[in-house]
């Protein structure tokens, strides 16, 4: 039986990209730039709206707040009213609802004591095998404990994620911290050199992509919403605007 094509949500990204076969993506980008988000927002787009199996390792969040900032993208309730629970009746049904469609879906979460690269192996291998996951969101890299040197640390991890992606025929979605020099620098979008560990990413990485939100550097920007994802393909830049909605954790397509 053919397995039904998979989709991010986000129309440009998915004329540029295949995430159907098996690969490391690889999205980096600034602090508090949005890239947890983006990545709940392909998950959810993925196991919500298609309903095809995927999971979330999160080294960060706990599991309930991955699953608020889920429901406040769905629902477009302010997320800091979810957080908070100031909901109208109504918005508090909702809210419920969405929830339990959540909880029925094929999206996974784990978040419990799941830092080493043995235990992210393990269970890639767990729910690939139980429940025919497809998709992996890994947030974030620089956060998986493996014994080695910081060098020598990312290419392995980056070398095992990669491995099992080619065996088990999934997708790997792994977020990362950029350096942080760019901030000195006049033009500050995000490119390889902003890497850290570069050669063992550019060795590993099938795709390289960066998130950039030019309000994130100058706040009295006309257009505050736009984001933009910077796809490095062979030596090649392609950027992909997208909106950003703060106030319910994401992002979504752009339209002219």
């Amino acid at each position: 039986m053919e397995k039904e094509i998979m989709k991010t949500g986000f129309i440009d990204l998915d004329k540029t990209i295949n995430i159907n076969e098996p690969k490391v993506i690889f999205l980096g980008g600034r602090p508090g730039v949005g890239k947890t988000a983006f990545a709940i927002n392909i998950l959810a787009n993925i196991g919500l709206k298609q309903n095809i199996p995927v999971l979330m390792l999160n080294l960060e969040e706990s599991k309930e707040k991955i699953i608020n900032r889920i429901i406040s993208k769905e629902t477009q309730f302010d997320i800091s009213k979810i957080k908070s629970n100031e909901l109208n009746d109504l918005e508090k049904i909702k809210v419920q609802d969405t929830r339990k469609l959540i909880k029925n879906s094929k999206i996974f979460i784990e978040d419990t004591n799941i830092s080493s690269l043995n235990k992210i192996i393990e269970l890639i291998r767990k729910y690939v095998k139980e429940y025919e996951v497809r998709f992996i969101a890994l947030d974030y890299l620089q956060l998986i404990d493996f014994k080695l040197s910081s060098d020598r640390k990312i290419e392995n991890i980056l070398w095992k994620l990669r491995e099992i992606s080619y065996e088990l025929k999934i997708t790997i979605f792994i977020t990362s911290q950029i350096s942080r020099t760019l901030i000195e620098r006049k033009n500050k979008r995000p490119d390889i050199k902003d890497l850290i560990n570069k050669e063992a990413i550019l060795k590993y990485a099938d795709i390289i992509m960066f998130l950039y939100r030019e309000n994130d550097f100058y706040k009295n920007l006309e257009k505050k919403d736009i984001a933009e994802i910077i796809i490095i393909q062979n030596d090649a830049d392609k950027t992909i605007k997208i909106i950003f909605e703060g106030k319910y954790s994401g992002f979504k397509s752009f339209k002219e």
